[in-house]
């Protein structure tokens, strides 16, 4: 099922849990008295972290080649991240999600404020940040937050 296991990680909740190989393949897991196979994944390069999001509804795959955040109730929905920069095997994110800590080829480590993705307030205040580059373009386009908005409105 494995090559060399070099990547494990469990949820805070305890419920899940997920293992990376050398070869690329995430295998994840439900309950972890007694494993059930939950999904497979399979990335490019091998596996050098792995990190599941403070409420264990998203997992984070680490590779020297790029970053991927998967939803777990859906892990078809992969969203890749910190994509362009030469990343050595320890690019991690702070254990809240609030941060994430790439070295690059130089040695420097590049941090990353991503509180945005794990708090709602941030990422309006993001969402606003973005707002003002877009008027400054277009002065006419309709705001993003209206657009949020209104879809949290629809999945009422």
């Amino acid at each position: 099922m494995f090559n060399q296991i070099n990547a494990l990680a469990t949820n805070k909740q305890q419920t899940v849990f997920a293992v990376g190989d050398i070869t690329g393949q995430v295998i994840i897991f439900k309950d972890i008295f007694n494993p059930k196979l939950q999904y497979k994944i399979k990335t490019s390069s091998k596996i050098t972290k792995l990190s599941f999001s403070p409420y264990g509804n998203y997992l984070a795959v680490f590779s020297k080649d790029n970053c991927y955040v998967y939803d777990l109730e859906n892990p078809k929905n992969r969203f890749k991240m910190y994509e362009g920069f030469y990343k050595e095997d320890c690019t991690t994110f702070h254990n809240n999600w609030s941060k994430a800590y790439v070295l690059d080829g130089v040695g420097e480590v590049i941090v990353f404020d991503q509180s945005y993705i794990v708090n709602k307030n941030k990422f309006r205040e993001k969402i606003i940040d973005c707002e003002k580059i877009i008027s400054s373009i277009d002065s006419d386009s309709r705001s993003l937050i209206q657009y949020i908005e209104d879809i949290e409105n629809i999945l009422k």
